[in-house]
């Protein structure tokens, strides 16, 4: 996507590429809308375009399977050391315990991941949201009933019948 840095439509591109859309004031949605544009469409393509930013920095564990697998084929490294060297690269990346540990990049993209998933219904989901919610080391289905679960509590903590 193309953001323009200026121009006479009256956006703040600044707050638009800075900010995450769900963090968006009302007065930057009402820019957005006054110069044409749908600010949903906007706000997905800002997540998509931070996505495929992170998908670029975030060490990938498959990469460093194949090429760890290729170092014990090639007769470099046994498979023992292999072995070794892919759990380290899954520590350092996941943690021993499944959490993030303290890899900032890691985080940054699990986090926005989280929230693409949270701002739609998993049945909307696309493909790449999907890819990118194994890439972050979830499984899918898990991940997919915890979203579900999730955003029924939020439609019942706002929905003013559900209190009485």
């Amino acid at each position: 996507m193309t953001i323009r840095k200026g121009g006479d439509d009256g956006i703040d591109w600044e707050a638009v590429k800075t900010t995450s859309p769900e963090e968006w004031s009302e007065a930057l949605k009402a820019q957005i809308v006054a110069a044409g544009h749908d600010v949903e469409a906007l706000a997905e393509r800002i997540r998509q375009g931070r996505t495929e930013e992170h998908d670029a920095s975030v060490p990938d564990l498959d990469a460093i399977g194949r090429r760890i697998r290729a170092a014990v084929a090639a007769g470099e490294i046994t498979a023992e050391q292999g072995r070794e060297r892919m759990q380290a690269a899954r520590d350092r990346l996941i943690g021993e315990d499944g959490r993030k540990n303290g890899d900032a990049r890691l985080q940054e993209f699990r986090r926005s991941v989280a929230e693409r998933a949270m701002a739609i219904p998993p049945e909307e989901w696309s493909e790449g949201l999907k890819a990118a919610i194994v890439k972050a080391g979830w499984n899918l289905d898990e991940f997919t009933e915890g979203v579900r679960q999730r955003q029924a509590a939020v439609r019942e903590s706002t929905d003013p019948d559900s209190k009485r």
